[in-house]
């Protein structure tokens, strides 16, 4: 059938020159016409995958349809048959038949059709030649948020999500590593740190469950499977073919994309990408299991890396660079767990002082998440996005507000993001005394260093910049030149013990 469908008289259209080519991987073959890519999938069972009837294979190709229109609609076009007889198979439609093809008869098989796109698109291609900017990244986290916020939920009734269904993978990964030479001395510590967080995370696991964050995700969230269009970042190849690894927690996608920036050279964009997505979508929460799945990640590509090189036939060359990638994948797993604790960084300014300038320089040098004061703040309210009018403004910036945000929402984000092994800068004013030993205090409980970053301006400045931020009004912060004037009374200066904690910071302003 795959042979017939190498001809050019079995399209409905125009090919490219040369003739239809074919893609293959161990589940699907792909034919590349031109105008479009036309996906098949093989006849095959694995333990992880069954394709082994002509229904399960078309429930599999309208699976996949479904999936990837969520977040690639104008790429992923329609489900269409394969006609018989089998000597002249073709995607012409009976009707349409020309004498020479042999009008079909029956219909082989099921194909997903897709508009092509160039191999040089693919995202690895795009970011080894320098043309994936900060730009393209956010708009890719803040899709990436919307798409994890409005796909469906795992009911509580669901396996998915729960800490068996969360471990399990794991210990498979491991346990898939156990023949592979590079991975030998890492297996132990690799083994006892997965043990030690399934039990420190059980509870966690069964409360994301419960609270509605197990969601049917892309399942497969990596560079490979994104391109580089006209519009920016155009993520495709959803997972269709297990429920078990595509109804998880977005944290986990999250941490695949990172893992997978960072390996690459990276880890800046991966910075950005966190802070990002943490920011469009409000999960600070989800940082608690950064870590946990950062390591599975990992350890999954670690897997298919290794199972990779047991193949034979693999040229010197290859076989090197899988090698250098395997070492690569486990030398990040083991640096997760090998992981000191990071240090939390509190910023401390008035408004307009340049806090979120620093804070965002510095969150690259720690690769660190930046909790915002001005964005949590309007979230409390639900106003993130909005832009308050004159009354809420007040209520905004008034004592109840603030005193909610500095003792309840940001110490939960820092304990968070602190659990998943972050470094935390906390980008707020911190003008009272009492709100800056709070969060001293909860870094002496959770057994990290503490640091204070100074910015200051002068008075005409900092006036300057608050009218220039609302009259262009794209920044989260509603602070206005009579909010300046209220801080200017409840500024507490620095003791000497906070003094002590006075760190340097690039771009600080003076």
């Amino acid at each position: 059938m795959i042979r017939q469908l190498l001809r050019p008289e079995a399209y409905g259209h125009p090919v490219a020159a040369g003739g239809p080519q074919l893609l293959e991987t161990h589940l699907s073959w792909v034919l590349l016409s031109g105008p479009y890519a036309y996906k098949l999938k093989k006849p095959v069972a694995f333990g992880f995958v069954d394709f082994s009837t002509a229904e399960l294979r078309e429930e599999a190709c309208r699976d996949e349809l479904r999936l990837n229109r969520r977040l690639s609609p104008e790429r992923y076009l329609d489900v269409v048959p394969v006609y018989g007889p089998l000597e002249a198979a073709s995607f012409i439609p009976p009707a349409t038949a020309t004498a020479s093809a042999k009008a079909p008869t029956a219909v082989l098989a099921w194909a997903v059709r897709m508009v092509q796109f160039d191999q040089e698109q693919l995202l690895p291609a795009a970011l080894a030649a320098g043309q994936v900017g900060e730009g393209a990244i956010r708009e890719l986290a803040e899709r990436l948020a919307r798409f994890h916020r409005d796909a469906a939920t795992a009911g509580p009734e669901t396996p998915w999500g729960q800490s068996e269904a969360v471990l399990q993978p794991v210990l498979d990964n491991l346990t898939a590593l156990a023949d592979c030479p590079g991975a030998q001395a890492h297996l132990g510590p690799l083994t006892a740190w997965v043990r030690h967080q399934e039990g420190a995370l059980q509870p966690w696991f069964s409360q994301r469950q419960r609270g509605g964050h197990i969601r049917e995700c892309h399942g497969d969230l990596h560079l490979g499977n994104m391109l580089l269009g006209a519009s920016g970042i155009e993520v495709f190849d959803a997972l269709e073919f297990s429920e078990t690894l595509r109804w998880i927690d977005p944290i986990s996608e999250l941490a695949f994309l990172v893992m997978d920036l960072a390996v690459r050279g990276r880890a800046d964009l991966g910075t950005l990408l966190l802070n990002s997505w943490v920011e469009a979508s409000g999960d600070g929460e989800g940082l608690r299991g950064l870590a946990w799945y950062s390591v599975y990640r990992a350890l999954v590509r670690a897997k298919v890396s290794w199972l990779r090189l047991k193949q034979s036939g693999l040229a010197v060359a290859e076989s090197s660079r899988i090698q250098t990638e395997l070492a690569s994948y486990l030398g990040l797993a083991m640096d997760w767990v090998q992981r000191q604790s990071q240090p939390l960084v509190l910023m401390h300014g008035l408004a307009g002082s340049g806090k979120s300038t620093v804070a965002v320089a510095l969150s690259q040098q720690l690769g660190a998440v930046v909790f915002r004061s001005d964005v949590e703040r309007k979230r409390l309210f639900g106003l993130w996005g909005v832009r308050p009018t004159r009354q809420l403004e007040g209520e905004l910036y008034g004592p109840a507000a603030s005193k909610h945000l500095y003792g309840t929402t940001l110490p939960a984000l820092v304990e968070a993001a602190s659990a998943g092994g972050l470094a935390v800068i906390v980008d707020a004013c911190f003008l009272r005394r009492s709100e800056r030993q709070r969060m001293v205090a909860l870094a002496a409980k959770l057994g990290i260093q503490v640091q204070i970053v100074v910015c200051t301006a002068p008075e005409p400045v900092l006036r300057q910049r608050l009218l220039e931020r609302a009259t262009a009004g794209s920044d989260p912060s509603d602070a206005t030149v009579e909010v300046l004037q209220s801080q200017h009374q409840w500024l507490e200066p620095l003791d000497p013990d906070e003094k002590s904690l006075v760190m340097a910071a690039p771009g600080a302003a003076n």
